[in-house]
């Protein structure tokens, strides 16, 4: 499921909520409380975040994952349309059009977007020619659909002004944000950007919560490998277990074991295909 349009995302600098903050990690939410990623620190080192889930979660325990596919752009060379006057934002300086330098906006070719799927994601510009990363990064506030304001293009702004001019042979990619459209992990596809723990299960109506990211944590384990104390704990690539376990790193093929994104260490010598205590290090 593709981002949620009600979706909240903030630029802001915060602080961590101290003592007295009115936070309680188990409720969900129809619409959001709080802008996605919000982060609470508990006194005991656990870390949560707030989360939108772009699927129903089965159970607590699990380890989620944005879908890539739905919430990002691919690499894509020469995408950038030629700035221009006809293109002119109202709350752009005078002569300042989207592409240009000091302009809060990106013009991109691209098919079948909608209206705020890339809302809070991430845009970095690419060189047409060599398809390297120019450098620069910037955090979208929103986009406009497909065909708007030219055929086949959308328009993306930006929460901070353009530093380079963009040509038209430049490329860009679009990475979404990391605590939107959740669903649980899974090696095989484009779903293993951990985000975090699932702390209770969730269904398609409140679809706003919280996960766990750091501090100790139960974690559904696959059929792979029997945990033991101190060993890292990576997403399985098991697959007899549902997505979203976890497995010991080296329990299957070391080449395997090496490709799996390090979730945490293991807390206790555990058992197979059941929930074992893990030191969550996703922040």
């Amino acid at each position: 499921m593709a981002v949620s349009t009600t979706s909240y995302f903030n630029n802001a600098i915060v602080g961590v909520p101290q003592v007295g903050a009115d936070v309680d990690i188990y409720d969900q939410h129809s619409t959001p409380h709080f802008a996605l990623g919000t982060k609470f620190e508990r006194q005991d080192g656990a870390i949560f975040r707030y989360v939108h889930f772009g699927a129903a979660i089965t159970s607590a325990g699990l380890l989620l994952a944005q879908d890539i596919s739905e919430s990002g752009m691919a690499l894509t060379s020469e995408c950038i349309l030629t700035s221009s006057s006809t293109y002119q934002m109202p709350d752009d300086p005078i002569g300042v059009y989207p592409n240009c330098k000091g302009s809060k906006y990106a013009i991109i070719t691209k098919a079948s977007i909608t209206a705020d799927q890339f809302a809070g994601a991430y845009f970095a510009i690419t060189s047409a020619t060599a398809n390297n990363v120019v450098g620069q990064t910037y955090r979208i506030r929103s986009n406009t659909a497909v065909d708007d304001p030219v055929s086949g293009s959308f328009r993306a702004e930006l929460y901070h002004r353009l530093q380079t001019t963009l040509g038209s042979d430049s490329g860009a990619v679009i990475v979404g944000c990391k605590y939107a459209n959740l669903e649980m992990a899974a090696w095989t596809g484009t779903d293993m950007v951990i985000a975090g723990v699932s702390i209770l299960s969730s269904g398609t109506t409140d679809v706003y919560g919280w996960v766990q990211t750091k501090g100790i944590c139960a974690v559904l384990n696959d059929a792979a490998g029997t945990p033991l104390t101190g060993r890292v704990a990576s997403i399985s690539s098991d697959l007899t277990n549902a997505t979203g376990t976890v497995g010991m790193s080296g329990a299957n093929t070391a080449t395997t074991a090496m490709a799996m994104p390090v979730v945490g260490v293991y807390c206790n010598g555990g058992s197979l295909s059941t929930y074992n205590f893990i030191d969550l290090k996703i922040e």
